[in-house]
Formats: C-alpha cells, structure tokens, sequence
C-alpha cells in the first residue's frame, strides 16, 4: 500500500510539474509573440544599427549597453564605442572616454565598509539580512572596488587586442548605493547619476576633455 501511495504522489509531482512547465512555455510564448516585434523596430530604427550595421538578435533592443550606446549617439558625446571583435553583441562592446573605460549599471550594488573605509560586496551573512550582523561575525569582502575595477580594465584590453583603458569609472544611479551615498559622491570611481545619465555623462566629458 505505501509503495502505491508513493508511486501517485510521485505520478501527481510529474502531472504538476508538466503542467507547471506547458503554462510557463505557453507564457512566454505569448510574451514573445507580443514583445519581440516591438523590440525589433525599436532596435532597426536606433542610432546603434544605423551606425553598427550589426543584425538583430532576440531582445538586442532591452539590454542597458544598447539604451548607453544609442544616449551618446543621440546627444553626440564624445564617448567612443569598441565593438568585440569577436562577438556581435552590444552589451560586450566598451565605452571609452580619453582612456577611461566607463562600466555601465554592472549587476551588483556597491556597499561602503567605513571600518575597511572600502567599496565593494560584502558577505553579510548567510541570509543576508540585518540579524545577520549582530551575530558578532565579521562581514569578508567578496571582491573590492580595486579588484573590480582592474578586472574590467584587463578584460576590454584583452577583448579588444590592444590598450584601449587604463582607468576605469562605475556609471551607476545613485539608487544602487546600498548606503553612505555622500561617500559614494566623493569616489573618483564612481560617476553617479539620479534622473539623467546623460547629464552626467556630459559633465564627466567636460571634466575629463
């Protein structure tokens, strides 16, 4: 009988899972077929295939490189633009300014250690909430700024052959400043933004010419 009860309830998790996974296909198969249209006419009508003459690739037209690409062209900054020579993608192209590399909205949030006085991602713990530092554990920086920075920089000279950086900013909106952001304002690495990247895009060309 347990043996029976065990091959239903295992039969009834197949069921589940194949109807969970046919709804989520039929979803997204309806997202595509909605979305993927606007994105292409977005992408044929931008700055970035006009001037790159790259041909389209599903959701080329969503990714933060491609809206960077398509604000300097737009305003006409000074900024160049290093396609992959390997890869025909805009979110693996670099953005530089004088030698500058500029880094645009990289996936983590950048948090202030002020006993380590350090930016980079800290371990918070293994939940990674606030009851996790009142344990009395000692929160490892996972990677600082400095190393970040320098990998960045040795990753777009390799990509592209040759020296094209040898310093490099984080462009990031303000939001992404997990705390101290009157510190965060005063790191020369760091090129924030509130409502307009573009702003401060040109303000750092003027600072930088």
């Amino acid at each position: 009988m347990k043996r029976i009860m065990e091959a239903i309830k295992n039969a009834a998790s197949t069921v589940f899972l194949y109807i969970i996974g046919t709804i989520c296909l039929i979803l997204f198969f309806i997202f595509a077929v909605f979305y993927i249209p606007v994105d292409y006419i977005r992408y044929k009508r931008s700055p970035y295939y006009k001037i790159e003459r790259i041909k389209y690739s599903f959701f080329d037209g969503t990714g933060d490189g491609f809206k960077l690409y398509n604000e300097i062209a737009e305003n006409e900054l000074p900024i160049e633009y290093f396609q992959d020579p390997k890869k025909e993608a805009v979110s693996l192209g670099k953005f530089v300014y004088n030698g500058i590399l500029l880094i645009s909205d990289c996936c983590y949030n950048f948090t202030y250690n002020p006993e380590e006085e350090k930016w980079g991602w800290w371990d918070e713990g293994e939940d990674g909430d606030e009851e996790s530092k009142d344990d009395g554990e000692e929160r490892q920086l996972i990677m600082g700024l400095d190393e970040f920075i320098k990998e960045e920089i040795n990753s777009a000279n390799t990509a592209m052959g040759k020296e094209i950086c040898s310093r490099a900013m984080v462009v990031t909106c303000e939001k992404n400043i997990e705390n101290n952001l009157e510190e965060a304002r005063k790191e020369p690495r760091f090129l924030l933004y509130d409502d307009s990247r573009v702003e401060a895009l040109k303000r750092f060309c003027r600072e930088n010419a």
